[in-house]
């Protein structure tokens, strides 16, 4: 696409634009509809690096999705004989973008929500092993060997006593 919506005035470069980049947005949401998913944590992760970059990249379109608009409007105020067809065209690179960005925003929410998951599973992993162990100190029946020996496991009881 050119710099400058002066050199880009002319109907068939404005439509020849117009399908490039509703070819690049179509391309995205296929993408952002990829059913992928993340095995783990680290992956969901890695996800979510990656569609914050294309969330980038579509954030940077709107410089072009407003350069057609620009174009479009210049080309209808000099009443181009085609500007009925230029203004539906338009609409719909406008409405292409705008469904790609709602799409973003789904795709991070889902994203996001995976590793809420992720993250969730981990804790629970964590408290099952604090359980287990715990439970080796409650369900001890070893009553110790002498004094210094029954200190010690009442010591190690009362700390298990307030961590629970």
């Amino acid at each position: 696409m050119h710099d400058s919506v002066s050199a880009n005035l002319s109907f068939p470069q404005y439509y020849y634009d117009a399908s490039e980049a509703e070819a690049w947005m179509s391309e995205q949401e296929l993408y952002m509809m990829g059913e992928e998913r993340a095995k783990d944590e680290i992956g969901a992760q890695n996800m979510m690096k990656k569609h914050t970059a294309l969330e980038n990249v579509v954030e940077d379109y709107a410089g072009v999705v407003r350069q057609l608009g620009e174009c479009s409007r210049a080309l209808i105020n000099q009443e181009h004989p085609e500007s009925d067809q230029i203004a539906v065209r338009q609409s719909q690179v406008d409405k292409l973008y705008a469904g790609l960005k709602d799409l973003a925003q789904e795709r991070r929410s889902k994203l996001e929500e995976v590793l809420k998951l992720y993250m969730l599973c981990h804790e629970i992993e964590d408290l099952f092993q604090w359980i287990v162990e715990g439970e080796v100190v409650a369900c001890s029946h070893e009553l110790g060997q002498d004094f210094e020996h029954v200190t010690l496991l009442k010591e190690r009881f009362q700390e298990f006593a307030l961590e629970t």
